[in-house]
């Protein structure tokens, strides 16, 4: 545009005209060429929930080798145990969650952007707070109240997925 000329829209052209379709990934809203950048922030769920994975096999692993021995880590009933096995869990399931929450986008789509960022960003939290909690409660015990803040990040994630899903079926898109 140059310089001193105006722009003007009239109102019927701005009511008229469609809602554009915002994507969660997207850097400019209603952008036709956003939709190659759609998946910046699902990427990172992805990526999040392999790194995950792998770790909870290695977790697996490293118990594993020590599992046979009564003894090791205050025998197979104490608390310590017990965290460990839960944070080679939590490391694997939440790996895998964080990967389904990458790929199935569809009903992510359906919120606001805040909504499915917001939605990501807790998953993420989640799946790597959550083995680390584990981790550190074996070994200091106090820790553990800790355990709910990865836990209402993976809760908080789940909703907003639900929520986006809901909507998915009652537009019937």
């Amino acid at each position: 545009m140059e310089p001193g000329k105006t722009l003007s829209i009239s109102l019927t052209e701005v009511e008229s005209s469609k809602r554009p379709t915002v994507l969660v990934g997207s850097d400019s809203p209603g952008d036709p060429e956003s939709g190659r950048s759609r998946g910046r922030m699902y990427k990172w769920n992805i990526l999040l929930g392999w790194c995950g994975m792998i770790g909870g096999a290695v977790l697996g692993m490293t118990i594993g080798l020590r599992a046979e021995s009564r003894d090791w880590a205050g025998g197979y009933g104490s608390f310590r145990r017990q965290a460990l096995r839960l944070a080679h869990i939590a490391a694997f399931a939440l790996g895998i969650i964080n990967v389904l929450y990458g790929t199935w986008t569809e009903g992510l789509r359906q919120l606001p952007i805040w909504a499915g960022r917001t939605g990501c960003v807790a998953m993420m939290a989640g799946g790597l707070l959550m083995p680390c909690v584990c981790l550190a409660a074996a070994w200091h015990r106090r820790l553990k109240y800790l355990f709910p803040i990865p836990a209402t990040c993976v809760l908080a994630a789940l909703v907003i997925q639900a929520w986006g899903s809901v909507r998915l079926m009652l537009t019937g898109a």
